[in-house]
């Protein structure tokens, strides 16, 4: 695909979506994510300059960027020079990490704003958050942070399950889940592709094993929830919640998601509207 020189006139704000480079490959192929075509319709409304690019797009020489965005005309995807967005959306792994140090960079000289987390969610300091909130605390599973057999114990004998999962992550990435099977037998969950199943006998062999699975990683012991449970796979409920016009909190719809058959985790599953999945299985 040829790049067609820079782009312009531009409407304002500029967004710039930062995917994995296989998206950008899939756009230029004309095989966009259905999720990147919502965004590019949803901007018909919105009127705002948008704009997809990876780590490769970034020309610091000219101190652009080679987007890939959507020819309204044409039907297709194509590419151009843009400048440094004014809002940034991160569809990818958190820019912590040492090869986004370029980026992290640009997004401060050009004082970008962020529309999510650059770095992710650090859970343990969201339980703490939460926790001190009177108003909430009620409902918000218990959580420690793990350091050894006995912290495990303590889960363990107050819980039926437990997960144990690292204090930054997000897409189920890393998460464990411990559950008490009886006769002192331990059975761990977890996902990555498929779903793993492990039984143990001992907290020692268990601590062992969680010392292995995240080599060093600081991680978080969390109390598990009952959940609902759907031919051998577990159904959660997430509230999408967004600032309205006037910048309040509104929830603006709530999904199902049903996570596939025997894993311990929701994600890389199924999502369904509330009313058609309990219709589905017949609670309503």
């Amino acid at each position: 695909m040829s790049i067609d020189g820079t782009f312009g006139p531009l409407n304002k704000p500029i967004v710039g979506v930062f995917v994995f480079p296989k998206q950008i490959q899939k756009l230029i192929q004309q095989k966009p994510h259905y999720r990147y075509v919502e965004l590019s319709q949803a901007n018909l409304t919105a009127k705002t300059t948008l704009y997809f690019f990876c780590q490769g797009d970034v020309d610091d020489e000219l101190d652009k960027i080679k987007g890939t965005y959507f020819d309204t005309k044409e039907g297709l995807w194509k590419q151009s020079y843009f400048p440094f967005p004014d809002v940034l959306y991160r569809r990818t792994d958190n820019l912590n990490r040492p090869k986004y140090v370029k980026l992290r960079q640009k997004i401060d000289e050009h004082g970008i704003k962020p529309l999510n987390y650059l770095e992710g969610f650090n859970k343990w300091d969201v339980y703490q958050h939460l926790f001190q909130d009177s108003s909430v605390n009620f409902y918000v599973p218990k959580a420690i942070l793990f350091k050894d057999q006995d912290d495990l114990k303590q889960m363990l004998d107050r819980y039926h399950n437990i997960y144990v999962k690292p204090r930054r992550g997000g897409r189920g990435r890393g998460v464990m889940r411990i559950t008490k099977l009886g006769q002192g037998i331990f059975e761990t969950r977890s996902f990555s592709r498929q779903t793993v199943i492990h039984r143990g006998k001992t907290l020692a062999e268990l601590a062992e094993k969680i010392r292995e699975a995240y080599k060093g990683r600081k991680v978080i012991v969390q109390q598990g929830i009952d959940l609902i449970e759907y031919k051998n796979s577990i159904a959660d409920l997430r509230a999408e919640v967004q600032r309205n016009g006037k910048g309040k909190l509104e929830i603006i719809g709530i999904i199902v998601r049903l996570g596939r058959k025997d894993s311990p985790i929701s994600t890389h599953g199924s999502s369904f509207p509330f009313e058609y999945f309990f219709k589905k299985i017949g609670l309503f």
